[in-house]
């Protein structure tokens, strides 16, 4: 495919030639370009606003397959979007610290401190545990930079990097990056991003379900991500014990199921 825009295309049509066909007990299907759109060129741009209106075009076509008497639809997604403008470059601190050695294109070639970044969030780990205590102070004492420091039992109490001492999210405007050369906050050509931890309601986003009897009109408030799986499974009958969270009490046909 040229773009993801054909791509969405693709997939929404091949979508709806597989429920006319076969109407199978399950389908998830997956819109892209609109999150590469808002990467590219932010939350509110114009090009992210034409994105959006072609995915609703792409929903359009799977939906004009679907039998809604008998089937449940969901459109979910996993995140919002912020504007960035800076990266933070954490490596750079450590690299200045001694804690790292890397080439000159800012590769690292081996450490005993390092960020591992993605999108708005880095999770720091240490092979030296005598460090970890100077690292930590220095990452307490830099939030300056943009950033909110995630100690260990925050961690732990997300379920979320086991292996590393902490972990660190971005606040709005910036990023995380792995480079271990140049400016600690420095310029990025990413204008949209994700990935911090969801305190701001930009990073929310939206859930809709329609079809098999559902009511409509219903408002189920803030819900976790962690919910949606639980759900489908128990409208399909399949047992999910591992789930963390319960299923949502969504109103079929006059009861909540």
């Amino acid at each position: 495919y040229k773009s993801e825009e054909e791509m969405d295309h693709w997939v929404a049509s091949a979508s709806a030639h597989i429920w006319k066909k076969n109407a199978p007990s399950l389908m998830v299907v997956h819109l892209a370009n609109v999150d590469h759109v808002e990467h590219g060129t932010g939350r509110d741009s114009d090009e992210t606003k034409a994105a959006v209106f072609d995915a609703n075009n792409n929903i359009k076509t799977i939906l004009q397959a679907v039998d809604l008497v008998n089937t449940c639809v969901m459109i979910v997604g996993d995140h919002g979007f912020y504007d960035v403008s800076k990266s933070i470059n954490l490596n750079v601190l450590f690299l200045e610290k001694g804690w790292i050695t890397a080439d000159e294109t800012g590769k690292i070639e081996s450490w005993k401190v390092v960020a591992h970044s993605s999108g708005g969030q880095a999770a720091i780990y240490s092979k030296d545990k005598s460090l970890r205590a100077e690292v930590l102070k220095l990452l307490e004492d830099n939030q300056v930079l943009g950033y909110r420091l995630i100690k260990k039992a925050q961690l732990n109490s997300l379920g979320s990097y086991p292996d590393a001492i902490a972990a660190i999210t971005a606040k709005e405007g910036f990023t995380c990056g792995n480079t271990a050369k140049g400016e600690i906050i420095a310029g990025t050509s990413v204008k949209g991003q994700h990935g911090a931890l969801p305190d701001d309601s930009k990073l929310h986003t939206g859930f809709i379900a329609v079809g098999c009897g559902i009511k409509g009109g219903q408002n189920l408030g803030v819900i976790s991500n962690l919910n949606v799986a639980p759900t489908i499974a128990k409208w399909l009958g399949v047992p999910m014990p591992s789930a963390e969270q319960r299923s949502l009490r969504i109103v079929r046909d006059g009861r909540k199921n």
